[in-house]
């Protein structure tokens, strides 16, 4: 495969996209951007990498021969690559092997560490075996050995196929093997457990459930590896964070549990990519450290083995200028053909493979070899050039040629060779970024500067604004999203994003002070002069004079003029602007209207339509395209590649956009070829359905079979039925092809009139307007020519035809609905039509009913045609005898027309649902091709050329897109689904065998089994997915670290061939950006070791809940009782709390349960007593403690954790009720009762799940997953307690499902009225699933509220504590939050189809605001920050601290002082604002309550507080300096420790408009331990701070010694950024910042600086006491070892207090019920103050006396109380 034609081509077909769509109407904006894309900035010459050779390591009959193997292992690990008559047949070695073997020999552990594809699983295989055959030869029984653990089922299951290659069948040979990943069938499993495998291959997941579930097969497969000999972690970078805690943890509880104490296992990691900075010594001391910290195992750096390199060509010569023969060698290599016929060996002394390998591959190659960093091949052929002396394009094709030649493996070059290896292997690593927006500066005409970086301030004179430009798509006016505000009294028009409302922006734009600024064009057509008759008709009134006024709805819509300077102040300067408030509307150049809802980005155009699915799909399609064409020599089946994207909900959108466009694309292509076969190039509406049909080969006949599985769902059908379906089919397209022609279709893919490709032809058209007879009536028309008549009528017929206003079956509503029916079952996506896509006809109304009078859904069903309308507008602007007509003549005119229409059958009148009204007669309308694009609406040579060769491909009977196919591959797909379409990837004969076989359950997913071709996979696809023939892997995003590229670009190129990776890097992230500077780093870079925090209290927790769920699963097998898979079957169905069942809480709370886990939980924890070293977490007081306190807890809490599925059970059986309830009221209206059908119908589904009997383990009740996403597990990769949302599937029942997402990302993705992406379409998420309905006697719900301490934004719930728990600030001032309440699980209501509209996600901009509580963490700590001028800083770490993050409503809300959304706390549905009379409330079910939807979680997290003084001295600055330290600080974090943006968040508190210090928390799993490390290594804030400098744009030389003047600080150069940009700390998700970000100011430089060599104090524990424990029992007992102070007396039933003590009047007490407002205090601390306050508060006091007896009654008394 010639990859740098494949990568040439899809730049080519790219860059024409991207370049493709805008028009624009000045001549100086056109060439500037012309100059600007000229220099290839967002196409870079791609990196290219050699793969390197391995040094050798002997064979293994050297080892047999030097006693270190077992002279059967050379039958195992024999050399199937080499010849078959070599002297040692035997496996060849590679050095990193020879050094495993050794230390596996010596019983050492140890880890690998080499390159993708070096043979790293036979550093732990020939190991592993070698000791299984030693130990059988010794009379060893049957036992498992060695567990190997893989982060992924897809590497586990590659890995067995590479165990078959050496061994054979899994059982019954020398050495056995199994794979136990969940995948397996029971007869699988049971002969897993009657005979032990010598090796276990597994996931980390399955590992847990062996050590956890304690059915007869588990406990039997686990006793089998007790004494086991190794274990065996693969890819062990990859565990990081909360993921990689859990690992560590479950590692030492596999030992604890099976390890032999006195001979414990091997521990052999291995890893391709980590690795640390430094000298090669340290970076062992890295990976042993972590490395020892996940086995929890003593690892030396010793022990670490790297890759050693080795030479092919002549290790004398170096590739140097000089080199002999180099010049003829590079001469004869432009010219091709190379290698052809020659082994690997002819090029020992070849002068361009030397100069390829030691210029291009290598380095350090006089000394120790290393691979050399990817360089561009135009920097390769420059030092080429260089070297020999010839033209740098010689040299590249030179390198081309010769690359292609040596990637060809010699067997496929040299006859007869048996040598698989090509010389070199290599991938082009291609990057493209996004153009994103255009800015430009308010210069006059000719003067701007115009640029893609997106900042605020121009880079030639930073005094001078940058804004984004936009254009009009009619003529290309350029205009520019602004709010104007006011500094100090100086109007000033600042820049924002154009779907972008400013925060205190009024979603109601009437008067807004945020819109569009259009610089006033100089050229004399412009005539916009701000007066009333220049504004559109449809904003007029006409007084009887003849008069036109604006009317009063858009007086406040006015545009106004303004003078404006380059640094937008307005009302100065000699440039002219307009300024049009609020939404775009309609353009003052042209005078285009634009009527539409649509999104302002939308209704203009950018730059390019590029954006991130737009730009994914046109790279993935041209691929195909390219490796489907005639000439390509790729096998069928090797035709896919792999896409990559961080965000499964991006991954779901992306497979439905591609899938769109592919389609779309198909069925333009086909309307051309079914016009280019016509007559005449033409054809009748009736006809088009069936040409389109031949076109694409979509027939009944078998001669078309090849194409039937594209447009059948049973390719199988027969007879009769195969016709009907094509007859069927033929009317879809009938209809397809309408809908495609509606104005205002599709923004992103221009349809055929648009380009001018199709034209629509009217018959009678030319009789009708030269029929004067017909024109009597109207003055107008009589007197008007032919001509102008003519043009009249097309413009009319155009309207209605675009505008569906059309009689013809294929739009006749009744029609339709019956063809939905039929397609049913038969017909396949996208060519079917059902209830979602069926478009109707609409009618055409000249006196159309008063919008106000009709309902938004409506509109959809007519056409207008008043004066003011489109079409109306239009009339006017044509000359009827040379004059243009009133506005109050447009009603003659058109009646006009349509009279005389009507008479010759072109119209028809008819009824609509609104009034009398018109159609256009389909059968006289006729469609035309027009290859010569006379008449396109605009200009784009792309989807042209696109169309038109999918159109000539398909009049060769080519393939062209069918088969073209995307699917999502993510954890939101269910298990089963994902594994069905892994093998359509593959889809190797074994593959297609199983799909055969899985027919049943293909056709329930309504999946097919043919050749997938590309999946849309998150990182469930990063790990172990050896596909050996694919070519191209995708990422849609730069990957979060260098270790995720390497693992993502591995997948390609796996056999060696040349592969391409392609990166596309979004222009507004960050992230992106910051890796599209620095693409060698990502190809290339170094990995930091990950971050493993085992202190934290919840994680230890959930793993010794494991530990006592084991010991009650022991307990319950030997009363024969067996915890059920499904939750449903371990509970109490009968009973209303649906309580654990008694012989399950029985056992639990045995104490004899507690006496088996003991021991378990004692080992674990001794464990981690030798991790901690003496510096335990404030939680571990001893292990007896944290034993007992488990042991005692666990049955309460094991029985609490399932309120969840109790929680969605109520609120499914509540769904049901009330929709049972409205549907016996007879009153009720026909959609009134569709919604309660519908209701009930979803309730129903969402009980289904509930009850199912389901047991995968991919189901989300599975009662072990459930368990773990509930935290009472370890979670591993699950989101620990995720919000849910519910997502409907058919009406059939089929694929619905929750869908699990993190809670803190969740409050925005699943909040009121947002979109979530699942399987090609989107969903609403219109409701909370209540767990109680209002609980409150009134109905409503009951919510809570919270204070903020106004210093460091601390949260404190209910009744407040006089001083702040963390800055002691008194809280007299606090800031409160009402009507919080907790959001779990949600539901959804189907929305719409994904297309090729949708760029991005739809995200509805909520206002998050976090809180947080320190007093309940279970470690808190605190630190100065200081250098040699004092203390810089103060941080404040918690670990577990709760961390709530509140939905405060839209940040558009015409209200900000109200926060929140309205809810019905009935059913749960998102309502509107209630009206202010009330009437919507007389129904019950018509309840509407104000609540603020909250989410909390335990998160790490740091508050850094800055000195008071400093804030001060700051004065007006403060909020630019404190928001770009915020980001700066931020960036640093995520650079320092390979965070993607996300992982790590920080925000200002107490609040956005009050900064006084910076809360950061690890908002996702990936972030676990971060802060916990900056906290532990005192140099890690530094290392931020310099960090943060860096991306700032500073070069590191300027502050590579310590000082604190900015003024030392020097600029990088060829920089372009001023006060920030997208490639530093701008990004989309800061936006609302961006006018606060300031790089030049000084005082966070200074800041900076002095951070950056600063040291760190030792943390300093701010509590000594353990942590208040909650408790979870059941029996709510309060004596625990967490009390003191009153807790010392037998609490008996009473409800447990609060976690945290009340301080009041200086006394702490213990023993406070918040929500009852009662405490209890013993009498000798009660005093007259204390009094006084409890009073004031409202709190009601109970006196604890001495005496016993009298303190027994006071707690009767107390215990009533709390009763009440």
């Amino acid at each position: 495969m010639d990859v740098f034609n494949l990568d040439r081509f899809v730049i080519d077909q790219y860059k024409a996209f991207s370049r493709s769509f805008t028009k624009i109407r000045s001549p100086e904006i056109s060439s500037k951007v012309d100059a600007l894309y000229d220099d290839n900035r967002f196409w870079p010459e791609p990196l290219l990498q050699i793969n390197p050779h391995y040094a050798s390591g002997g064979s293994v009959l050297d080892f047999i021969n030097g006693g270190m193997l077992e002279p059967e292992c050379s039958d195992v690990f024999h050399d199937k690559w080499g010849p078959t008559d070599q002297a040692d047949p035997s496996l060849k070695l590679r050095k990193h092997q020879e050094q495993a073997i050794s230390f596996a020999k010596e019983r050492q552990s140890y880890v690998v560490t080499t390159g993708t594809g070096s043979g790293k699983s036979l550093c732990f295989f020939i190991p592993i075996i070698d000791a299984v055959i030693r130990a059988k030869k010794a009379g060893g029984g049957a036992k498992t050995r060695a567990i190997v653990i893989y982060p992924m089922n897809a590497l586990a299951n590659s890995q067995a196929k590479e165990l078959e290659g050496y061994l054979g069948s899994a059982t019954g040979g020398l050495v056995t093997y199994a794979r136990y990943t969940g995948q397996e069938s029971n007869e699988d499993r049971q002969l897993i457990k009657a005979n032990p495998p010598d090796i276990l291959l597994t996931n980390f997941m399955m590992l847990e459930l062996l050590m956890t579930r304690q059915s007869d097969l588990d406990r039997k497969v686990l006793q089998n590896c007790e004494g086991l000999q190794f274990i065996v972690l693969d890819e062990l970078h990859t565990y990081r964070g909360r993921q990689g805690a859990d690992v560590a943890m479950l590692m030492r509880r596999l030992r604890s549990r099976i390890g032999a104490p006195k001979n414990p296992p091997l521990c052999i990691g291995t890893s391709a990519t980590m690795a640390s900075e430094g000298a090669q010594h340290e970076k062992n001391e890295a990976v042993a450290r972590i490395a020892s910290q996940i086995f929890g195992a003593d690892i030396g750096p010793d022990a670490i083995v790297t890759e050693t390199l080795k030479r092919v060509t002549n290790p004398v010569k170096i590739g140097v200028k000089g080199l002999s023969g180099l010049s003829d060698a590079v001469l004869a290599a432009s010219k091709g053909n190379v290698a052809q016929g020659l082994k690997n060996s002819d090029f020992f002394d070849d002068p361009l493979a030397i100069w390829v390998e030691t210029r291009v591959g290598l380095k350090n190659v006089e000394t120790k070899p290393e691979r050399a960093k990817p360089i561009s091949l135009e920097e390769a052929a420059e030092t080429l050039s260089a070297d020999c002396g010839l033209d740098v394009e010689l040299c590249a094709q030179a390198l081309r040629e010769a690359l292609i030649g040596y990637s060809v493996p010699e067997k496929d070059r040299v006859e007869g060779s048996k040598e698989y290896s090509p010389l070199f292997a290599f991938k082009l690593h291609q990057f493209v970024a996004g153009a994103g927006r255009l800015y430009m500066t308010l210069r006059p005409e000719g003067e701007r500067d115009v640029t893609f970086s997106g900042q605020l301030f121009n880079p030639n004179n930073d005094a001078e604004r940058l804004y984004p430009t936009h254009f009009c798509r009619n003529c290309g006016q350029e205009f520019h999203p602004v709010t104007l505000r006011s500094h100090d009294g100086t109007d000033v028009f600042e820049k924002r994003e154009i779907d972008d409302i400013p925060v205190e922006g009024d979603e109601d734009d009437d008067g807004a002070d945020w819109g569009f600024l259009m610089p006033e064009p100089t050229s004399s057509d412009f005539s916009f002069s701000g007066k009333d008759e220049d504004y559109p008709d449809a904003w007029l009134d006409e007084k009887p004079n003849g008069e036109k006024r604006l009317k009063a709805t858009y007086r406040k819509k006015r545009a106004q003029q303004f003078s404006v300077l380059p640094d937008g102040t307005a009302h100065s300067g000699s440039r002219q602007a307009w300024f049009l408030p609020g939404k775009y509307r309609f353009c003052p150049s042209c005078r285009d209207v634009s009527t539409s809802t649509a999104r302002d980005i939308n209704k203009l155009a950018s730059l390019s339509a590029e954006s991130r699915s737009s730009a994914t799909t046109i790279l993935l399609s041209t691929v195909l395209r390219w490796m489907n064409s005639p000439a390509s020599t790729i096998d069928d089946y090797s035709r896919k590649l792999l896409a990559f994207t961080d965000n499964r909900q991006d991954a779901a959108l992306q497979a439905g956009h591609f899938n769109d466009f592919v389609f779309v694309t198909m069925l333009r292509g086909a309307i051309i070829s079914a016009l280019r076969s016509a007559p005449d190039g033409s054809l009748d509406e009736a006809n088009i359905g069936q040409e389109v049909q031949k076109a694409l080969g979509f027939l009944a006949s078998p001669d078309y079979a090849q194409r039937s599985p594209e447009w059948l769902l049973n390719t199988g059908v027969k007879g009769e039925r195969r016709n009907e379906a094509e007859a069927i089919l033929r009317q879809n397209l009938q209809h397809l092809f309408w809908i495609d022609q509606r104005r205002g279709w599709r923004y992103t893919n221009p349809n055929l009139e648009q380009l001018g490709l199709l034209s629509a032809r009217y018959k009678y058209l030319d009789d009708i307007s030269a029929d004067a007879d017909e024109f009597r009536s109207s003055p107008i028309l009589n007197n008007a020519s032919t001509e102008e008549r003519r043009e009249a009528l097309k413009a009319l017929y155009d309207h209605m035809r675009k505008g569906l206003a059309v009689d013809c079956a294929a739009l006749n509503r009744l029609k339709l609905e019956e063809l939905v029916g039929k397609n049913h079952n038969l017909i396949k996506s996208p060519w079917n039509v059902d209830d979602d896509r069926m478009v109707t006809s609409t009618i055409f109304m000249t006196e159309p009913p008063k919008r106000k009078e009709m309902k938004n859904k409506d509109e959809d069903r007519l056409l207008r045609g008043s004066p003011t309308s489109a079409i109306g507008r239009k009339m006017r602007d044509l000359t009827f005898s040379g004059l243009r007509i009133e506005l109050k003549e447009v009603p003659e005119v058109l009646e006009g027309l349509l009279k005389a229409s009507e008479n010759y059958g072109s119209v028809i009148k008819e009824a609509g649902p609104f009034g009398m009204g018109w159609r256009l007669a389909g059968s006289t309308v006729r469609f035309a091709l027009d290859e010569t694009l006379a008449d396109a609406e605009l200009t784009n040579t792309y989807f042209v050329g696109v169309y038109q060769m999918v159109s000539e491909m398909l009049d060769r009977g080519g393939q062209t897109l069918f088969g073209f196919e995307g699917r999502e591959h993510t954890a939101q797909v269910e298990g089963d689904l994902r594994e069905l379409r892994e093998m359509r990837f593959r889809y190797g004969m074994e593959d297609q065998k199983a799909l055969q076989e899985a027919e049943e359950s293909l056709k329930n997913f309504k999946e097919d089994s043919r050749f997938l071709p590309t999946l849309f996979c998150s990182p469930t696809m990063e790990l172990g997915v050896d596909i050996s023939a694919m070519n191209v892997v995708y990422l849609r995003n730069a990957p979060p670290t260098a270790a995720n590229y390497a693992q993502r670009s591995g997948r390609a190129g796996r056999s060696g061939q040349a592969a391409l990776i392609l990166t596309y890097c979004a222009a507004q992230s960050p992230h992106d950006q910051y890796f599209f500077d620095r693409k060698t780093d990502l190809v290339d870079g170094i990995v930091v070791p990950p971050s493993i925090d085992l202190k934290n209290r919840d994680l230890v927790e959930s793993h010794l809940n494991a530990e006592w769920l084991a010991s009650l699963g022991m307990e319950l097998k030997d009363d024969n009782i067996e915890l059920d898979k499904n939750i449903k079957a371990n509970l109490d169905l009968s009973d209303p709390e649906k309580a654990l069942l008694p012989e399950i809480r029985d056992v639990a709370a045995a104490p004899h349960t507690a006496d088996r886990a003991k021991p378990l939980i004692t080992a674990v924890l001794t464990a981690l007593e030798k991790d901690y070293s003496g510096d335990n977490p404030r939680w571990f007081k001893s292990k007896e403690f944290v034993t007992a306190d488990i042991t005692s807890k666990a049955p309460g809490r094991f029985n609490d954790t399932f309120e969840r599925w109790r929680d969605l059970l109520k609120a499914a059986e509540r769904s049901i009720d009330l929709a049972e309830r409205t549907l016996k009221d007879y009153t009720i209206s026909p959609p009134e009762r569709k919604a309660a059908e519908d209701r009930r119908r979803m309730g129903e589904f969402q009980r289904s799940i509930l009850l199912s009997n389901q047991s995968n383990r991919d189901n989300d009740f599975y009662i072990y997953r459930y368990l773990a996403t509930e935290g009472f597990l370890p979670g591993y990769n699950f989101p620990r307690l995720p919000l849910m949302a519910y997502v409907q599937g058919g009406n059939d029942g089929k694929n619905q499902r929750y869908i699990q997402r993190a809670r803190f990302l969740a409050i925005s993705e699943f909040g009121p009225q947002s979109l979530v992406y699942h399987e090609g379409r989107a969903f609403r998420v219109d409701r909370a699933l209540l767990k109680e309905a209002g609980d409150r006697d009134d109905g409503y719900l009951s919510t809570k509220s919270r204070a903020l301490c106004p210093s460091c934004g601390a949260s404190h719930d209910g009744e407040h504590p006089e001083r702040c728990h963390v800055c002691n600030t008194a809280l007299s001032k606090s800031v409160p939050l009402t009507n919080l309440y907790r959001i779990e699980n949600v539901g959804t209501r189907p929305a719409e189809r994904i297309t090729s509209n949708d760029e991005e996600r739809k995200r509805q901009g909520f206002e998050i605001q976090t809180t947080f509580a320190f007093d309940a963490s279970s470690y808190t700590a605190s630190m100065k920050v200081r250098d040699d001028d004092g203390d810089i800083i103060q941080i404040d770490y918690a670990q577990a601290a709760y961390i709530s993050r509140i939905n405060k409503g839209l940040r558009r809300r015409a209200d900000k002082s109200e926060i929140g959304f309205y809810i019905n706390p009935k059913t749960g549905v998102w309502v509107g604002k209630p009206k202010d009379d009330g009437s919507e409330e007389e129904r019950p079910d018509q309840l509407k309550q104000l609540i603020v939807p909250t989410v909390e979680d335990r998160k790490n997290a740091l508050l850094i507080r800055f000195d008071d003084e400093w804030l001060s001295d700051l004065g007006k600055e403060a909020d630019k300096t404190l928001t770009t330290l915020q980001h700066a600080l931020a960036r640093g974090i995520e650079a320092v420790f390979q965070l993607e943006e996300g992982e790590i968040l920080v925000e200002p508190t107490p609040s956005r408009s009050e900064r006084r210090a910076l809360l950061f928390y690890e908002a996702a799993e990936g972030g676990a331990g971060a802060l916990g490390q900056m906290v532990s290594e005192k140099d890690s804030i530094a290392l931020v701070a310099r960090k943060a400098l860096e991306i700032m744009h500073f070069e590191p030389s300027s502050f590579s010694t310590p000082h604190s003047d900015p003024d030392k600080l020097v600029q990088k150069t060829g920089v372009d950024c001023v006060a920030g940009c997208y490639r530093c700390v701008l990004s989309y998700f800061n936006q609302p910042d961006h006018e606060h970000i300031e790089r030049r100011d000084e005082e966070m430089q200074r800041m900076l600086l002095r951070l950056a060599y600063s040291t760190t104090s030792a943390p300093e524990e701010t509590r000594k006491d353990p942590a208040p424990v909650t408790t979870a029992n059941g029996s709510g007992s309060v004596s625990s070892p967490a009390h003191s102070s009153g807790a010392d007396v037998d609490a008996g039933e009473l409800p447990p207090p609060e976690p945290n003590p009340l301080v009041i009047a200086g006394v702490e007490i213990p023993l406070f019920w918040r929500k009852k407002r009662i405490v209890a205090v013993e009498d000798e601390r009660v005093s007259e103050e204390l009094r006084s306050a409890l009073d004031a508060k409202g709190v009601r006091l109970f006196i604890l006396p001495i005496s016993p007896d009298q303190k027994k009654q006071v707690f009767n008394d107390l215990k009533s109380a709390l009763k009440e």
